[in-house]
């Protein structure tokens, strides 16, 4: 319980980089299939896919 409540806490703070090192943090296989691990990956997903089409739609546009 306590591990999922950081994890989506660190989420909703948008501490990204740190989900970059849960796919091979081994203390996490016990929380893995937790339908609210899975959630809260999913999550992280979809946002890095916005921010991945976003990149790609505006890339050729000016910084300034």
């Amino acid at each position: 319980e306590e591990a999922l409540r950081l994890l989506r806490e660190a989420l909703d703070q948008n501490w990204r980089f740190l989900w970059d090192y849960m796919p091979y943090n081994k203390r996490l296989d016990s929380i893995r299939d937790d339908p609210r691990y899975q959630a809260m990956w999913e999550e992280i997903v979809a946002d890095i896919d916005r921010q991945r089409a976003n990149f790609y739609e505006t890339r050729d546009e000016p910084l300034f």
